[in-house]
């Protein structure tokens, strides 16, 4: 069964009345506007940290809240300004490293070992899919990045979601929605 995303008329003011769409498994969604039109919030929605004033959000015909979806939730911020690549694999685990699973990904996705600010964003997002989320949720991952860096970053995002089959919705800056990196965009005015 192809498992979805659905947020079915959610209203949150200021910013949503009546809001609707679907996101399936291995699609990835562009949430684009412009600064303060609501993104962030549209995705601290999704991630259950906010409550919606009306409306619904389920996962595989579950409310988001009773179903036992792994949500991960990447803000727009991360706080490393260099750092080896493997560090933010492995941010966050308890247990013993699985390297095999960590050396596939980096080698799949071609990361080099040490990135600055500007490049550490991907072994964030492979530590999101490490963690073997149902649903990804981005906020900005690429705000104030080169276009080089974006173009690559977004083409690498799609093809991660798609062979993993993940559920991903990414807030992205209007200036960034040319790009067309998503399956689909939704923008909010």
């Amino acid at each position: 069964m192809k498992l979805s995303l659905k947020v079915n008329k959610i209203s949150y003011s200021p910013y949503y009345n009546n809001f609707s769409f679907e996101v399936g498994e291995g699609e990835l969604v562009a949430i684009s506007g412009d600064k303060g039109c609501g993104k962030s919030t549209l995705l601290s929605i999704l991630a259950g940290i906010i409550p919606p004033d009306e409306g619904s959000i389920t996962y595989g015909g579950k409310s988001i809240e009773m179903s036992s979806c792994n949500i991960v939730y990447l803000y727009n911020e991360n706080h490393y300004s260099y750092v080896c690549s493997d560090s933010p694999l492995m941010y966050g685990k308890k247990f013993d490293y699985n390297y095999v699973i960590i050396n596939h990904m980096i080698d799949t996705y071609g990361y080099m070992y040490y990135a600055s600010k500007s490049d550490n964003s991907i072994p964030f997002v492979i530590n999101s899919i490490l963690r073997f989320p149902d649903i990804i949720l981005l906020d900005e991952p690429y705000q104030d990045r080169g276009d080089d860096f974006i173009v690559s970053f977004c083409l690498e995002l799609r093809k991660m979601v798609h062979y993993e089959r993940k559920i991903c919705v990414v807030a992205v800056g209007k200036n960034y929605d040319k790009l067309c990196f998503a399956d689909r965009i939704i923008t909010l005015n």
